[in-house]
């Protein structure tokens, strides 16, 4: 039959980038394979939230006045709802030994725990930080439209006379003067008495 074949030394600098990706893809196959699966389920999740407020959530109006801050804030917050208690689990130190004795560990990289935990982490502060723009295109959009489309949009809690408003500003605004860390006990100790 003769001598086993002999792996040459790749010179080229094109073949020798695809014999380093292919190691990679072979030794990281069970961590990419988890990677594409919980990232498949959040954007799926997140895609399903987007298209319902965009296309079939037509009847409650919300859509018409502010279709980007609804779209978004929605859609980052399921994707955000998703991670945050799959994030949890990935740092369950019991629940990972228990696993790691059984069949899964052959599918799952349970020793890689971490690193997913901090790959989600990073995406979860993304998604805030989207859904918290989405939530300031929404007030923007409501502080420049009509009273009348927001009167029709929540009709239970906005009267057109502008009584709500101007009690609420009151409210927040003593609230705001009185109760900030800012402002010294020793000046209003009536209002601030932590003893």
């Amino acid at each position: 039959l003769g001598p086993p074949k002999r792996d040459y030394y790749v010179r080229s600098p094109i073949r020798q980038k695809i014999q380093y990706f292919k190691r990679f893809i072979e030794n990281h196959r069970r961590h990419i394979a988890c990677v594409i699966v919980v990232y498949g389920i959040t954007a799926g999740v997140a895609l399903e939230r987007c298209y319902y407020y965009s296309l079939q959530a037509t009847s409650t109006g919300m859509p018409e006045t502010s279709v980007v801050g609804v779209v978004v804030s929605r859609g980052s917050a399921a994707a955000i709802s998703f991670l945050f208690p799959y994030m949890l689990l990935t740092v369950c130190r019991n629940l990972i030994t228990m696993c790691r004795e059984t069949f899964l560990n052959r599918y799952i990289p349970f020793d890689s725990a971490i690193d997913l935990h901090r790959s989600m982490a990073v995406t979860a502060i993304v998604l805030t930080v989207a859904h918290s723009l989405g939530h300031v295109i929404n007030i923007y959009i409501f502080s420049i439209s009509d009273l009348n489309i927001l009167a029709c949009l929540f009709p239970k809690v906005l009267t057109n006379n502008g009584s709500h408003w101007c009690a609420a500003s009151v409210h927040f605004g003593i609230h705001l003067r009185f109760c900030h860390s800012l402002f010294p006990p020793h000046q209003f100790p009536r209002f601030l008495d932590h003893s």
